[in-house]
């Protein structure tokens, strides 16, 4: 009887010759299914976790309602449950209090083990004090624009991210509110990374070989400035991973890709990406997203 077996490198070259028949035949969108990738591969990245918040109204009137943050954060459960397998914890609205949003995050970050990766997106209003350069997440239960007392400072959410198990495989934390940019200490894309633009097989083998390793990043929408309520960052977020083809993607390739694709043209927001203190040194902390059929 005749066995059909194959290594892992012949059935990622496989898949990557099949996406490049479909581009030579007219763009069409033959995507290998998830069942195509071997389960061992697609084991070794662990199980997907997110929460979204997102507030467009406010309840002290010094905060200026949003039309489109929690838009934004439905949108973006939605992608990440229906094209990559995440389990999504959400909070929109009244219920994105301080205590709810710092409770939900702590809860989700003591929870997690060696086999998982955490997602976490925030939209809505940011703010800065302009003396200690402290930025901050504003709850929907903040009092006013100059008491922090209830803010979410910064600091405190970078903390709570290099809180996280340090067996967690990857954290990635993206941020859509003024001031996000003060989130990080680097602005633009980090250099180095290997692009499947350049190479498709080898971008998929080098995703798979650093697999089991560990990482913590954060992404803004924008420097330390404000940004706008319908954030062109976030548009572009949301069309990229839609848009996205590969069965396996960076989002240091995602960031990437938002800042040279032509839908970007915002230059005076300025979108920042950072791989936090605590990750293995010299390890550029790719989170790396699964497409599912």
């Amino acid at each position: 009887m005749y066995h059909r077996t194959s290594s892992v490198g012949m059935r990622i070259r496989l898949l990557v010759f099949q996406m490049l028949v479909a581009a030579l035949c007219g763009g069409l969108a033959v995507v290998p299914a998830i069942s195509d990738i071997p389960e061992e591969i697609v084991e070794k990245f662990g199980n997907y976790h997110g929460i979204v918040i997102g507030i467009n109204n406010y309840d002290a009137p010094d905060w200026r309602d949003l039309l489109y943050a929690e838009q934004d954060a439905r949108d973006m459960k939605k992608i990440l449950t229906d094209s990559y397998g995440f389990e999504v914890t959400a909070i929109y609205g009244p219920e994105a209090t301080r205590n709810k949003i710092l409770k939900t995050i702590r809860g989700k970050v003591t929870s997690l083990g060696a086999n998982d990766n955490l997602l976490i997106f925030y939209g809505g209003h940011g703010q800065i004090n302009p003396y200690t350069e402290e930025g901050f997440w504003i709850p929907v239960d903040a009092k006013n624009a100059v008491d922090e007392e209830n803010w979410i400072s910064f600091s405190k959410v970078r903390n709570l991210v290099k809180a996280v198990n340090a067996d967690v495989k990857r954290v990635a934390l993206i941020t859509d509110s003024c001031y996000g940019g003060a989130l990080t200490e680097r602005s633009g894309a980090l250099g180095g990374q290997l692009s499947p633009d350049d190479d498709a097989g080898m971008y998929q083998e080098w995703l798979i070989k650093h697999a089991t390793e560990r990482g913590r990043l954060i992404i803004a929408s924008g420097g330390i400035e404000g940004v706008p309520d319908q954030s062109e960052f976030t548009d572009a977020l949301k069309a990229t991973l839609e848009e996205n083809k590969l069965d396996m993607v960076d989002l240091h390739h995602v960031f990437s890709k938002i800042l040279h694709d032509s839908y970007f043209q915002d230059q005076e927001q300025t979108p920042a990406i950072e791989t936090l203190v605590g990750s293995r040194p010299g390890f550029p902390a790719q989170f790396v997203l699964i497409r599912r059929p």
